[in-house]
């Protein structure tokens, strides 16, 4: 009985994960896991063990073992499996199992990072624009700075170029205060005061909608509107200091506690050439805009520089446009800071009206959510997957990063992030999958249309340029398929438009016309042999033009002995030895002639 509980036992602790995930870390021959090989494993696939706050505990546990050992450091760290166990249960190892089973937002972060490695190594050749003059400090900023930072909503992280360099948010923090509004008071009072339609004008015109409210929250009057409903309407009883302490702290949770600070000289500038949204504004209150309040025009206005004077860099600004694609909830704290009804009304209106007056075309091209600022920086939100900040401080004519606007649209033909769309018929990668499992749903897919007579999937599949020669692990094709199972349709359509190989064999040696007689499909025979032919024709018209070409040139050749002033007499006798000469070296060197 004893023996049989603890077979059972023994059992139990193989099919845990936290046995495998020891044995995954391993050295060759080791009886013992190395801590360095597993954190690796971990790093990998994007989390960053060391300050993801739920690696804490794993982290914590492990410098426990390591003073106990007296070692320097945990990744010098060998543990036999006892020890390891007891490092895996203090651990948060339902995160963990997530990390091992490749159960996060993006499975194949190693192929992801490569791909978006290279697409922003070629956006930085890209030295157009220039970067804001109207406040000083911004146009001394380096054009040649190009930051990328990538959170995912499971806090897979991937940072590149000037990351961690310092800027000011400037108009990217116009959809975090409009959020904390709606947060607070509900999308009815907010939408008392501000609009949600483009004004379709420029972002700093003195104009008011229809209603007499500004357009919408992303541009300067509505951004205006949103400081005034923070000072007048969202916790009242707090005076002007706390209230800015309250945003900020804000800020900082949308970024999971990660960096966010306050640059005062960008501030006394933006102060200093306010003349355009202080006309904004005494034009709103002359238009009975602000809710009632205490705050003067002054307090709204130095309340909303503030807000644009906050400073990040791109590795935490991910983080918080990644909460807004994780529906309000933080990806690397697993708070909820905003409700998603909010996050819904922040992320239509990133989409509709967050660059500028490129905010259409942006829309058109791009098709994500997006907020830009003078700074250079520019959010890019995919909901349900990720967030994505870029910044380089060199604008174009709408006041938009270049590179930044380029990499998007780049990104999103290359990456396919439509999950209504199909990427075995878009020819774009999913990062929502292992590229082998995409390369395996495209051959699935095209097999299975082919087996069953699905004529539109496989046009579908040539438009969009996949290789309709692609074969499975038998070397069978489309056409192999399709002939065997008697579709005669899909094998005119292989043959006569996609042009196929015809004389592909499979494992066994069978080509397509092979099955069809086989599986005694005479029609389909019938097709393949006329396809067959006209191959052969068009082989025999390729070798004629070849020999034509031959004895052009041996032509030329005769004129050019004949008539270059050499004394010597040529005859006509000459260029037919030349003719015979070229024919009979064409002839012999030709494929159809070879002995192989």
């Amino acid at each position: 009985m004893k023996l049989k509980e603890a077979a059972q036992a023994i059992h139990k602790r193989r099919s845990n994960l936290g046995w495998k995930i020891f044995h995954i870390s391993r050295e060759h021959g080791d009886q013992k896991c190395s801590i360095n090989t597993f954190l690796e494993t971990i790093s990998r696939t994007g989390i960053r063990p060391y300050t993801d706050p739920r690696c804490a505990s794993l982290i914590h546990a492990l410098q426990s073992v390591c003073i106990q050992k007296k070692e320097q450091n945990i990744e010098n760290l060998y543990l036999d499996l006892n020890e390891f166990m007891s490092v895996y249960e203090k651990s948060n190892h339902v995160f963990l199992e997530r990390i091992f089973i490749d159960n996060l937002a993006i499975p194949d972060f190693e192929y992801f990072t490569e791909k978006i490695t290279e697409l922003f190594e070629e956006i930085k050749q890209n030295e157009g624009g220039k970067p804001a003059s109207y406040i000083p400090q911004l146009g001394r900023v380096s054009p040649k700075k190009w930051g990328l930072s990538i959170c995912t909503v499971d806090g897979q992280r991937l940072s590149l170029g000037d990351c961690k360099d310092e800027f000011t948010i400037q108009s990217t923090s116009k959809p975090i205060t409009y959020a904390l509004c709606l947060a607070e008071l509900g999308e009815k009072l907010v939408h008392k005061y501000q609009g949600h339609e483009p004004s379709g004008r420029m972002f700093n015109e003195i104009v008011l909608d229809g209603y007499g409210k500004p357009h919408n929250p992303m541009i300067n009057s509505g951004a205006i509107m949103s400081a005034a409903i923070l000072l007048n309407l969202v916790k009242p009883e707090l005076n002007i200091s706390d209230k800015f302490n309250y945003v900020y702290n804000f800020f900082k949770k949308m970024a999971g506690d990660e960096f966010v600070g306050f640059n005062n000289s960008i501030f006394i500038s933006e102060r200093d050439t306010a003349d355009r949204n202080n006309a904004l504004a005494y034009f709103m209150r002359v238009n009975n805009c602000f809710p009632s309040g205490d705050n003067s025009i002054q307090d709204i206005l130095d309340f909303y520089f503030q807000t644009c004077s906050l400073k990040m860099n791109s590795d935490s600004n991910s983080v918080l446009a990644a909460t807004l694609a994780n529906g309000g909830v933080c990806p690397t704290t697993n708070e909820t800071i905003l409700p998603p009804v909010a996050v819904k009304d922040v992320l239509s209106l990133m989409l509709s009206c967050g660059l500028y007056n490129y905010s259409g075309e942006f829309f058109f091209k791009v098709g994500l959510p997006g907020k830009s600022g003078v700074g250079g920086s520019l959010i890019l939100v995919v909901p349900e997957l990720m967030g994505i900040t870029l910044w380089s401080p060199s604008l174009d004519d709408n006041g938009n990063t270049v590179r930044g606007v380029q990499f998007c649209e780049k990104l999103v033909k290359m990456f396919n992030f439509n999950k209504s769309l199909d990427s075995r018929l878009c020819n774009k990668i999913n990062p929502r999958l292992h590229k082998n499992e995409q390369a395996n749903r495209l051959l699935a897919s095209l097999l299975k249309a082919a087996e069953i007579g699905d004529l539109n999937t496989l046009k579908s599949s040539y438009y969009q340029g996949v290789d309709m020669n692609v074969c499975d692990y038998d070397s069978r094709t489309p056409l192999h398929i399709a002939a065997a199972y008697g579709h005669v349709k899909v094998v005119k359509f292989l043959t006569e438009i996609c042009k196929v190989n015809l004389n592909c064999k499979d494992r066994w040696g069978l080509t397509p016309i092979e099955e069809s007689m086989n599986a005694d499909f005479s029609k389909i025979t019938k097709v393949l042999r006329i396809a067959m032919c006209k191959a052969s024709e068009t082989e025999k018209s390729a070798t004629l033009l070849s020999t034509n070409d031959i004895v052009e040139e041996a032509a030329a050749r005769f004129i050019q002995i004949r008539f270059r002033g050499s004394r010597r007499n040529r005859n006509n006798s000459e260029m037919n030895e030349i003719v015979k000469l070229a024919m009979a070296e064409n002839k012999n060197n030709h494929p159809l002639n070879s002995e192989e």
